[in-house]
């Protein structure tokens, strides 16, 4: 099989495109013809993954243009942004082999605005969309509100976005012939803000490349390595994390370091704010950004550290969470994250309500306390990852979408 597999910026580090080229991978080994599409080449990223394929970029596109503070010229950049994302995806749409036999756009809107181009005007073949999570504003927003409860949006924007959605669903998402998604709650909520239905495909971990690390202790109570990771996003939380090291130093005397690994900008809002929390508490000594990092040093982090604290809310998956695992650091993680779906409470990670610093808190506490408590997890955690999850089992059951979505056509 042919498979044009799109995307906007191809050379990142991120879960998305860590679950994409090793399916990829698989793909190719199982004799599947891959070629990967980008509108844009990024810096850094999986190079090695990258370079297994044939790929194709846009030798120039548009760079989004945003007004942040004038209601008026926001309307206006939309509708140049909107033309321009129309633009970069018609053309790269046309850079596509026309002898693809399944296209296969990945997270972005423009992916799929790519793949509805080359199906009106170059072939009209089967297209799965694979949603790492939903892109339409109203679900934006509404994440947005769960995580700052204080933030709402005027009538009048929360009419243009159900506008704007109608428009991008009905032109553009209804065309895709399946859709993959990360968890039973993408599911969910693909078929709520889509009505569409959509297939979980479960993202994986090359287990060979995460060696594990035995425990033998629990960590002691003076010098406790926590390690978070992701993009910096509002909905990431790690100011949770922080709440959750100043309660556990306050109320047990445990003292507890900070490494955040993921992408930020200085000027970011949310960077910022992390930051401001961080000198609130007179933490800068506790607390590391590491910024991005290349995957030998992000594999020593996750083994080297005694806890993996994944905070997010309202987070597809989780892919950090079972790196983690497999390396032999026990995990804390969000009841409101895609990887709590497939976690024991106690057997092999502890599971927090979203937003709630103190159950952060109590989970290090327990951890650090029960000796018993944090092998079994450590040793359970590897042990699940080992038995549950493989790139080919991702792929195959990708694979399985693709044949059907052709077969129905």
């Amino acid at each position: 099989m042919r498979i044009a597999m799109i995307f906007r910026k191809l050379n990142i580090i991120g879960g998305s495109q860590r679950h994409a080229l090793n399916i990829a991978l698989k793909l190719k080994e199982m004799g599947h013809e891959v070629t990967l599409y980008a509108i844009q080449k990024g810096n850094g990223g999986f190079v090695d993954a990258i370079n297994a394929f044939p790929v194709v970029y846009l030798e120039s596109y548009h760079a989004p243009v945003y007004y942040p503070r004038n209601p008026f010229l926001q309307i206006f950049s939309f509708f140049m942004n909107m033309r321009n994302e129309g633009k970069d995806a018609y053309c790269l749409a046309m850079r596509i082999d026309p002898k693809t036999e399944i296209l296969n756009p990945h997270h972005d809107t423009i992916t799929y605005k790519a793949a509805y181009y080359f199906k009106r005007y170059v072939n009209n073949i089967p297209s799965v969309w694979t949603m790492n999570d939903l892109t339409t504003r109203n679900f934006l927003y509404m994440r947005e509100q769960e995580v700052n409860p204080g933030w709402k949006p005027s009538r009048l924007k929360r009419l243009w976005n159900w506008i704007a959605d109608y428009y991008e669903i009905k032109k553009f998402i209804s065309t895709q012939d399946g859709i993959s998604v990360l968890d039973n709650r993408d599911e969910q909520w693909t078929k709520k803000y889509l009505n569409k239905e959509s297939t979980v495909v479960h993202s994986a971990i090359e287990i060979g490349n995460f060696p594990y690390r035995k425990r033998m202790v629990a960590p002691q109570r003076d010098a406790v390595r926590l390690l978070a990771s992701g993009i910096f996003f509002v909905h990431r939380r790690f100011e949770d994390v922080i709440e959750a090291m100043v309660l556990a130093r306050d109320q047990k005397k445990i003292i507890c370091s900070l490494d955040i690994i993921g992408k930020y900008e200085e000027k970011d809002s949310y960077y910022r704010k992390i930051l401001n929390c961080v000198r609130m508490h007179d933490l800068e000594s506790k607390v590391h950004f590491w910024g991005e990092i290349s995957e030998a040093d992000l594999v020593r982090h996750r083994q080297n550290h005694d806890i993996f604290i994944f905070s997010s809310h309202l987070q597809s998956w989780g892919i950090a969470v079972f790196e983690s695992m497999a390396c032999g650091t026990p995990v804390i993680v969000s009841r409101s994250a895609g990887a709590a779906e497939v976690l024991n409470n106690g057997e092999n990670a502890l599971l927090v309500n979203p937003k709630e610093p103190h159950e952060i808190a109590d989970a290090i506490v327990r951890l650090v306390e029960d000796s018993e408590l944090y092998l079994r997890l450590s040793a359970n955690g590897r042990k699940f990852v080992q038995d549950t999850m493989s790139w080919e089992k991702s792929a195959r059951d990708l694979l399985a979408l693709f044949k059907r979505v052709s077969a129905s056509r």
